[in-house]
């Protein structure tokens, strides 16, 4: 057993041994391959695979996250973005692809990361560069937002990653994941058996596209990339591998760029916080990611390559004081040559290719080697090679073709080392003899000083295949060109350019080019068909003209085309056209007025008195003008009486370059990720109903119609004809209608006007927070039956105008998107924004009130309307009484009442003879009856039930109790005392009885509140009858109702027991114990603002707690939340003036 160990050992270096003398030569390029220009330029590089200087080509890039099912055939969840619009996402013609290089002698591998997809924005913002303090290359980027502290999710955490003009969202940015699977635990059992440095410590709670909060900063954040992989229960290490195959590769490539990693998970060498560190997590996630492949390689299709990218800097020993990648690749070769080597050399060797570009010349940050006195690009890398190559690392030098992404050329162009036509013949002969590879095919040189993509691959290819290779003789071929030379100049000189369209509509554009294509084959039969007219029609290079050169002959054919005009002329002489600008707008003044019907007749008589002048030099001119744009009809009417004055008017407004157009294609893949995750269930009932508002300043009543159309809330009034149907003209309540055409209306007269039509919760932005916000975005989404309306400052959005309101169409968690359905469609399409932008745009403070901004949760029972405070009449009791005057009780009123209520239960199923239907009935019952067991901490109320038409003397002096059983009182209700008990007559209440307990304070609130607030929650409640088992059990489980009981106990019935008084006056008390409970729920803090402090803090514990909706709450007692909602801000409706909410004044200011 011994002997055979040992012999296997020999025969496994002998096999290292000889794989070291026959390393590869290679001339590889990488391929990005972009949704706009990858298709075209792989379709170029295939077509000529026999002839292209390279013999390797890396296709870039797949998302480390990626998802491939074997046999599935499809590259959905891989994220190339290839073909999005294809139903195999570009599958098939990718695979034919592969093989026609791969016939024409050119190896294709996939490559997996890159910069994008291994950025995590705010750990490398945080701990890369801001990790080290300001002295740092790239920390100019943060103080152009002040400090850390100005990073944010909006602005892409300072767009450390990339900058701005990239155009990326977050959800560009992916990472790395550490999968749970059986490969991977090999694999990472592999690394910690062979590691020799800090002791290995693996991160799998960090998993893409989920929350993760950042311990050291607290911060909650989405990690980038996304959890596909992880509901599939997949490894995309090993999903690369069967893709591998499939789509028929030579190898596959891992571009690990995970600086942040490096710099998060640094450990501390010496004493000092700023460094030296060594970075051997990150030698051991890298180790284990392709290990991970290499099993797979074996396991899957062992004839597959594997190829890295490596860093600069990654084969340098010692010290480290962070910033990069270096000792990454060194260690990983001393404590991982196995997996090194497979990459390295042998048959399964895709090459190790160091990235020896992006290098810096500027010595203020020591980023050029050490001991260097300058730092041209030529000693930088020859420095860094010979890194590799004193430590026996097997790897391939790299170029990169004219700009480098680093130092950034609008920062620091003076440390910039670009591969010049100096720089490359003195690389590539000192280190070049082996080949090597370079970024990117297509990528431009920039500079005439510079090399070209052409060039290089020329030179390296020579170098590796020998001079006379004949594929080294090639250029690197160019895509065919979608449209003629000739109409790309046409696109340029028009005032539109039909190339934005390409990639949008391609059968649009091929049918536009064959238009432009016969317009010019009928131009040119037109001229072949004159007399003195020979030759070839031509363009010139000249804006705004092309001409026909002629052979011979005095005359010229001149085709003009300018902005607004398009004519064909023969003259003698070339004539230029009077102007070439576009046609000016008619006049301010009136079109039909003397002087200018006078102007237009002398312009006329001088063009007429012109063009006899012309056609008397002109022998042969053309008796017909030809506009090959098509435009000719739009450009040369003439203005009349009819047209209407566009001088000072709008088509629409540009939407900002950060919000996303729902009809874009990034807006198409975000709505289909919006319906692929749950959350556009309330899309198509709000589309269904979308209402585009009739006057600018609608958006309110027109996002509130858009919203009761989709819940089906009837108007009970007519709109037009037999119709009943919500249009926002008709929505009046809270102000009037010519107040609301002139000014809009405020987030208050909004809250208002929603209660007048439906259930309404209020969510002001400076009492919530963000993660409250993004979960009621996510219910709101998840659910159709409830719908949220924005009100938001459009100048936080970089749009024009402020104040605003729309609906919210759906939300995109992953990508942290959501869609706006705006109602000013004139002016703005529908559109993705990110949430954190759309949050921040809640906060601006409206002028009109002095208040921010927030959003609403709009709901309703069709079958049921909601009583709404607007719709109760709030005038004083009656003519004839005085105002203190007290509410009377009509107990037919309740009977009705409780009738309506009892066939609401049969209509909803409920078994009306078992336990639960009788409470959830007797909750609308008791409500506003007689809980006796409130009056007087527990004695009975005998007067009370013996007198049921018993009258009050205020509401500050009525306890809930004084109210006869099952009655209600009469609607003609005192709205402003009411709203006095709220804001003055409780808290005073609390103040002179000073409870110094909790069961105390209980007592003294609850026999405070007012009867009437008790009838007016009964009557919204009617409609929620479907619910109220659910919100009866999660209120006899809190904390509170236990008070409450304790408060108030049951009292000594007079009743016989089992009798049938006994049990109303057990479900009685219950009702009281239910309503008190959720009163205290949802009374506003204020309410209780003169309790002692300790028995306040108390109290405000117990509420926390009722309505906690982190950790096992989760989602729980969802019903009882909304409730407790709904009530609070039914309260706060009555003190805002008493729901008179046309006033700009919001007294008290406490609620």
């Amino acid at each position: 057993m011994h002997l055979s160990l040992t012999l296997s050992a020999i025969a496994s270096a002998l096999v290292l041994a000889c794989s070291t003398l026959v390393e590869a030569n290679v001339a590889a390029g990488y391929l990005l391959l972009n949704p706009t220009h990858g298709p075209a330029r792989l379709k170029a590089l295939a077509d000529n695979a026999a002839n292209i200087p390279i013999n390797r080509l890396f296709i870039s890039f797949a998302r480390p996250g990626m998802v491939y099912v074997p046999d599935s055939k499809t590259l959905k969840y891989v994220g190339l973005n290839y073909d999005n619009n294809s139903e195999d996402y570009g599958f098939a013609d990718l695979q034919e692809k592969v093989k026609q290089l791969q016939d024409g002698g050119v190896e294709v591998f996939l490559s997996v990361g890159g910069w994008d997809y291994g950025c995590f924005p705010f750990l490398y913002t945080y701990y890369s560069v801001g990790g080290y303090g300001e002295n740092t290359p790239n920390y100019y980027k943060i103080k152009k937002y002040g400090s850390l502290q100005g990073c944010t999710t909006a602005n892409q955490w300072c767009y450390t990653c990339e900058p701005e003009a990239q155009q990326t969202t977050l959800e560009s940015f992916d990472i790395f994941p550490e999968p749970n699977s059986p490969t991977w635990k090999q694999a990472t059992d592999y690394v910690i058996q062979h590691a020799k440095g800090d002791t290995p410590v693996f991160h799998p709670e960090m998993v893409p596209g989920r929350a993760w909060i950042d311990p050291r900063t607290g911060a909650n954040l989405t990690v980038p990339g996304n959890d596909y992989f992880v509901t599939q229960n997949r490894d995309p290490y090993q999903d690369l591998v069967h893709l591998g195959k499939e789509l028929g590769l030579a190898g596959v490539d891992i571009d690990y760029e995970e600086m942040w990693h490096a710099d998060y998970y640094k450990n501390f060498k010496g004493t000092s916080t700023q460094g030296p560190f060594t970075s051997h997590q990150t030698v051991y996630k890298y180790a284990a990611i392709m290990r991970d492949v290499q099993i797979n390689i074996q396991q899957i299709h062992p004839s597959l390559k594997l190829g890295t990218a490596s860093a600069a800097v990654g084969a340098l020993s010692g010290d480290w004081w962070g910033g990069n990648l270096k000792n990454v690749w060194y260690n990983f070769f001393k404590w991982y040559p196995e997996v090194y080597n497979f990459a390295a050399q042998g048959t399964n060797a895709g090459g190790v290719n160091v990235m020896t570009y992006d290098l810096s010349s500027n010595m203020q940050y020591s980023e050029c080697p050490a001991g260097q006195e300058s730092c041209p690009l030529n000693k930088q890398v020859s420095y860094y090679m010979k890194s590799y190559a004193d430590e026996g690392m097997v790897a391939h030098v790299g170029y990169e073709i004219g700009t480098p992404a680093y130092p950034a050329k609008d920062h620091d162009p003076e440390n910039q080392l670009p591969l010049t036509k100096e720089e490359f013949p003195i690389i590539l002969n000192e280190l070049g003899s082996k080949g090597g590879f370079f970024w990117e095919l297509y990528k431009p040189a920039d500079d005439d000083n510079n090399v070209d993509a052409s060039h290089v691959a020329q030179e390296v290819c020579k170098k590796a295949l020998g001079e006379n290779e004949e594929r080294c003789k090639h250029p690197i071929p160019q895509p065919a060109k979608s449209v003629p030379t000739w109409v790309e100049e046409l696109q340029q000189q028009l005032p539109f350019s039909l190339h934005r369209f390409q990639w949008r509509n391609k059968n649009r554009v091929m049918a536009s080019n064959r238009t432009l294509l016969a317009t010019k084959d009928r131009l040119a039969r037109s001229l072949s068909s004159c007399p003195n007219h020979s030759g070839k029609l031509t363009f010139s290079s000249q804006r705004s003209v092309w001409y026909s050169r002629q052979q011979s002959g005095p005359q010229q054919a001149r085709l003009i085309l300018t902005p607004r005009r398009a004519f064909f002329s023969t003259t003698a002489k070339a004539s230029k056209p009077v102007s070439s600008n576009p046609s000016a707008a008619p006049a301010a003044s009136a079109p039909c007025s003397a002087p200018a019907v006078a102007s237009r007749k002398a312009a006329l008589s001088g063009s007429n008195t012109a063009a006899a002048a012309v056609a008397s030099r002109s022998i042969a001119a053309l008796p017909f003008s030809y506009d090959p744009t098509g435009l000719s009809a739009q450009s040369a009417k003439k203005p009349s009486c009819d047209d209407l004055n566009l001088k000072n008017s709008f088509y629409r407004r540009k939407l900002p370059e950060h919000l996303i157009s729902f009809t874009s294609p990034k807006g198409k893949q975000l709505f289909r990720e919006m319906l692929e995750e749950g959350y556009g269930e309330g899309y198509f009932s709000l589309v269904g109903n979308f209402t585009t508002q009739s006057e600018p300043a609608y958006c309110g009543p027109s996002s509130l119609a858009m919203v009761l159309n989709s819940l089906e809330v009837d108007p009970q009034r007519q709109w037009k004809g037999a119709w009943r149907w919500y249009s926002d003209e008709l929505l009046e309540c809270c102000a009037p209608a010519e107040q609301v055409k002139a000014k809009g209306i405020t987030f208050n007269q909004f809250a208002c006007l929603s209660k007048c039509h439906c259930d309404v919760q209020v969510r002001r932005a400076n009492q919530t927070s963000l993660e409250q916000f993004k979960k009621d975005l996510e219910m709101v989404c998840s659910r159709d039956d409830i719908h949220m309306v924005v009100s938001f400052s459009r100048k936080s959005l970089g749009q024009t105008g402020d104040g605003h309101f729309s609906p919210i169409g759906g939300y995109v968690p992953k990508a942290g998107m959501v869609l706006v359905l705006d109602t000013a469609r004139f002016k703005y399409p529908s559109y993705f924004v990110s949430v954190e932008r759309l949050w921040k745009s809640l906060f601006p403070v409206d002028a009109e009130t002095g208040s921010s901004r927030g959003y609403f949760l709009l709901s309703a029972n069709p079958n049921q309307p909601a009583i709404s405070l607007c719709k109760i009449p709030k005038s004083n009791l009656g003519p004839n009484l005085p105002p203190n005057t007290p509410a009377t009780v009509t107990e037919s009123a309740a009977a009705t009442d409780l009738d309506a209520a009892a066939k609401d239960l049969s209509q909803l199923n409920v078994n009306a003879g078992s336990e639960t239907a009788i409470s959830a009935q007797d909750i609308l019952r008791n409500a506003n009856a007689t809980p006796s067991s409130l009056v007087n901490n527990g004695a009975t109320a005998t007067s009370a039930a013996s007198n049921p038409t018993a009258t009050t003397s205020t509401c500050t002096s009525t306890p809930l109790g004084s109210v006869a059983a099952g009655s209600t009182i009469d609607s003609k209700m005192s709205w402003t005392s009411l709203a006095q008990t709220f804001c003055k007559d409780l808290p005073s209440r609390i103040q002179s009885e000073n409870p110094q307990s909790l069961e105390r304070m209980v007592s003294v609130v609850l026999q405070g509140v007012p009867r009437e607030y008790a009838f007016w929650i009964s009557q919204q409640q009617a409609h929620r009858l479907r619910d109220t088992t659910e919100l009866l059990e999660s209120i006899r489980a809190t904390e509170l109702y236990s008070l409450v009981s304790s408060a108030f106990p049951q009292p000594m019935s007079i009743s016989e027991p089992g009798s049938r008084e006994e049990k109303l006056s057990q479900q009685q008390h219950e009702g009281a114990l239910v309503f008190g409970t959720l009163f205290l729920m949802s009374s506003p803090s204020t309410l209780f603002l003169t309790l002692p402090g300790r028995v306040s803090k108390q109290f405000e514990a117990l509420r926390r707690g009722a309505l906690d909706d982190e950790g096992q709450n989760r989602g729980k007692d969802r019903v009882l939340k909304e409730e407790v909602e709904r009530m609070r801000s039914g309260i706060v409706d009555l003190v805002n003036s008493f729901c008179c909410c046309g006033t700009k004044s919001e007294s008290p200011a406490a609620v």
